[in-house]
């Protein structure tokens, strides 16, 4: 499928859309029909990548087909998914969903091609930079008031539960705290 995406490398749609990214422009491609949008966004991805340009945002009605198509024609891509409540101060407002904009979002910081749907790119996005500077560092070897990082995990919106068992969740257990991140690939 590689060999498909990189035969439109030098098509010119593809060098039109290059060019707009480049320059900082928005950008619509339209009137392709079955496969072919996919194809020309994989070479526009593949082609903007060897210059140095970040992965763009792309916006469709069928994020997920895109996404496998992407995948398959060899560009990395995420799926920002939409919230099924966003409201932030609502009881239940949707946690997993958050987790898994915060994924997407990580994602597209490492590279990948970021695809949305309409009602998705509507939606309240976290500031990765303000949560980046939240963070908090564990460092093997190194000492933590229990209670103190406890607070400043509960304060940062993690969950205190018996186990572990998804993003935003801690555990506290005689004088070890198990923590899974809201971002990143490891517990």
């Amino acid at each position: 499928m590689r060999a498909l995406r990189d035969s439109y490398l030098d098509d010119p749609r593809v060098a039109a859309a290059a060019a707009a990214i480049a320059a900082n422009r928005e950008l619509t491609i339209g009137a392709c029909h079955g496969g072919l949008i996919g194809v020309l966004l994989a070479a526009l991805c593949a082609k903007i990548t060897d210059g140095g340009v970040r992965r763009p945002v792309v916006v469709t009605h069928d994020p997920v087909t895109l996404v496998d198509d992407l995948e398959e024609l060899g560009i990395v891509a995420a799926t920002l998914p939409e919230l099924e409540r966003f409201a932030e101060d609502e009881e239940v407002s949707d946690r997993s969903g958050h987790n898994r904009r915060l994924a997407a979002l990580e994602a597209w910081a490492a590279g990948a091609v970021l695809v949305a749907s309409p009602i998705a790119v509507e939606q309240p996005v976290p500031d990765v930079a303000e949560i980046a500077k939240a963070s908090i560092i564990l460092k093997p070897g190194v000492t933590h008031d229990l209670h103190a990082l406890v607070d400043r995990l509960v304060d940062a919106g993690y969950r205190v539960v018996p186990v572990v068992e998804g993003r935003g969740e801690l555990a506290v257990r005689g004088g070890l705290v198990d923590v899974y991140p809201w971002i990143g690939q490891d517990a």
